[in-house]
């Protein structure tokens, strides 16, 4: 049988997953994350934001993935599931910044290949920032898309634009 050259990439995975990208309007730039990760994400967010008693906070929270809730259960343990609760007014962290989490700064996260977020600083310019209260994030320049999603594709990476799901992720 002949040898037939396979072709290079600088993927360092075979079947790289989708990242979902969009503008997170607080910080005005563009978020990163593997897109599986965001719209799970995503979801449990909205469950937590949709709950308005205790009963509905406290259903999603054993299946909860990549979110916590921004509740101490065992402090409301005594509450019955009838409790009325709002996640703006009672939920912890929430006037502070810190629920839910800053999208941007999920590409500096665990999941996402380090290698990848480093072609994408290169190619678009993008900056760590860090925050005096809730850590780091990357910003992504808005004007530079083209390059992003270029970067990507030369790790063999498709890129998913949803504006959407960053802002269902984010403080709006």
């Amino acid at each position: 049988m002949p040898v037939v050259d396979a072709p290079v990439t600088t993927a360092p995975q075979d079947n790289p997953p989708p990242m979902l990208y969009g503008v997170y309007w607080m910080h005005e730039c563009f978020c990163l994350l593997d897109e599986q990760e965001a719209r799970s994400r995503a979801a449990e967010v909205a469950a937590i934001r949709a709950a308005a008693t205790l009963g509905e906070l406290r259903a999603p929270a054993p299946t909860l993935r990549y979110t916590q809730l921004p509740a101490d259960l065992d402090e409301l343990e005594d509450d019955p599931d009838t409790t009325l609760w709002d996640w703006q007014e009672d939920g912890l962290g929430v006037s502070s910044g810190d629920w839910p989490g800053m999208p941007t700064a999920y590409a500096l996260g665990d999941s996402v290949d380090r290698s990848l977020i480093r072609d994408v600083i290169k190619a678009t310019g993008a900056e760590r920032v860090a925050t005096s209260h809730t850590g780091e994030y990357l910003n992504i320049p808005v004007d530079k898309e083209n390059e992003l999603v270029a970067a990507l594709a030369r790790r063999g990476v498709k890129a998913v634009r949803d504006d959407a799901v960053i802002d269902a992720l984010g403080l709006n």
